[in-house]
């Protein structure tokens, strides 16, 4: 047994808790890790100890409690994410409910948080756990952070078809048309920036060395709406996003794609930080660096 542990976090939603457990365990025992669950709940009293005037106010109550109880975990993220990495942890497994929208918002911002916070790859569990993973989508923008969330996919769901996403854009093409330059020369500038994504991509996959049957897209448009089209498009189970780190442009971008998706997307999402371990990564040399919208 690996000494590096699958940490698990539960909460007060037992279904969602009931699923990531499952997911985890299965996980855990293809890539032989220790599972160490971690409760994002704090302890109760026993509402049977409570008089009936008590209970009354608690049934009251109860959706102010529960709202509660939603914003305490975000106030927990930093918390939860410090514990994983003191225990080393190879991978952070959440749940995250199906609900209203106030729900899939506020659990939407608690799993982006601790996403944000984690120093290893978070898998967030939307969905029942009735077999293994059969499609998975990498979006890319070529970054050591999405080669870490690529391999990390690629260790528990190898059996799985992968297809990569690389959404772009073409720079300063607003200012083309104020211009005036003509349609067959904005054409060309498409085409150019389409023909270096696209070795870029077949770049990025091949750096990944696996066995795996990937299936490449460049795609021109937003990150954001090119994630959720090609998701539908392919039925994917599972997206996989790399996470930039620090306090840039690109690292708000990369929280604000990150709190879309979760709310937005109906299947699992794995996001990983780049690791000084996926030395492979740095050798993912983009052909050129146009302007790129697929910035998970």
């Amino acid at each position: 047994m690996s000494h590096s542990p699958i940490i698990l976090l539960t909460n007060y939603h037992v279904a969602p808790s009931h699923r990531a457990e499952a997911r985890a365990l299965a996980i855990g025992r293809r890539l032989n890790r220790e599972i160490v669950v971690v409760s994002a709940c704090k302890q109760t009293r026993d509402k049977s100890a409570l008089p009936i005037s008590a209970l009354g106010i608690e049934q009251v109550k109860g959706r102010l409690n529960k709202f509660w109880r939603l914003l305490q975990a975000n106030a927990d993220a930093s918390g939860i994410t410090a514990r994983a990495a003191r225990l080393g942890a190879h991978f952070l497994i959440i749940s995250m409910p199906h609900g209203n929208f106030l729900t899939r918002l506020i659990h939407g911002f608690q799993a982006a948080n601790i996403a944000r916070r984690a120093t290893c790859p978070v898998l967030v569990v939307k969905n029942q756990v009735d077999n293994r993973y059969r499609k998975v989508m990498i979006a890319t923008d070529f970054s050591i952070a999405s080669k870490a969330a690529a391999l990390a996919a690629l260790s528990f769901a190898p059996e799985a078809k992968f297809s990569a996403v690389h959404a772009y854009t073409l720079p300063d093409e607003m200012l083309m048309h104020e211009l005036g330059l003509r349609s067959n020369v904005i054409k060309r500038y498409h085409s150019e920036a389409a023909d270096r994504a696209t070795q870029n991509l077949a770049h990025f996959v091949e750096s990944l060395h696996s066995t795996a049957a990937v299936e490449n897209y460049v795609v021109h448009g937003t990150a954001y709406s090119t994630i959720l089209t090609y998701a539908s498009w392919i039925d994917a189970d599972l997206i996989v996003i790399g996470k930039r780190a620090g306090a840039g442009l690109w690292s708000l971008l990369t929280r604000c794609l990150m709190r879309q998706l979760l709310q937005k997307t109906q299947c699992d999402i794995l996001i990983a930080p780049a690791t000084d371990g996926n030395h492979l990564a740095r050798h993912v040399a983009p052909v050129d660096r146009e302007k790129r919208a697929a910035h998970p």
